[in-house]
């Protein structure tokens, strides 16, 4: 199945669970907010990197770093019911930290990260500074570092 066209909305995780493998995109209220490509060679440097330092400092602790892919329920509970066809919010973070367990489930994690971590492109700045940080404030994230490789800035 081709990604349905911007008319075609809202999304649904389920509908998007019949994706080909290989094709992401991150949805916030049912709209798709990005197809995902591949990401660059430097962009994935910088991303390995970050996990290995997340990983060493997290060694021992309960908390644990993640590194895309990796699915996002922002605003589910993982608590309580939830079912694909009802998700409208799922994002695809480069880094998240979890720190409770029962968050992470088979394919996804459920409900917001502690830590939420996203290494700027182009593409992807206006996105990552303005919808997903909203999103990541409105579900809870404790912490959300935008990390901007071309400029060498750390944004807290």
């Amino acid at each position: 199945m081709d990604p349905p066209k911007q008319d075609q909305l809202p999304m649904t995780y389920k509908e998007y669970a019949t994706w080909p493998e290989g094709k992401r995109c991150e949805v916030l209220d049912g709209n798709i907010i990005r197809i995902a490509p591949s990401p660059t060679p430097e962009h994935q440097s910088v991303s390995l990197q970050l996990s290995i330092e997340f990983g060493m400092y997290l060694r021992g602790k309960d908390c644990r770093v993640l590194a895309a892919p990796i699915d996002v329920y922002l605003f589910e509970d993982h608590q309580k019911g939830w079912m694909d066809e009802n998700v409208r919010n799922w994002v695809c973070p480069d880094l998240v930290v979890i720190c409770d367990k029962n968050k992470l489930q088979k394919n996804r994690i459920v409900g917001a990260p502690d830590l939420v971590v996203e290494i700027l492109s182009p593409a992807t700045a206006k996105i990552d500074r303005m919808d997903k940080r909203i999103a990541y404030e409105r579900a809870g994230v404790k912490e959300y570092w935008i990390v901007d490789p071309a400029n060498q800035v750390v944004e807290v």
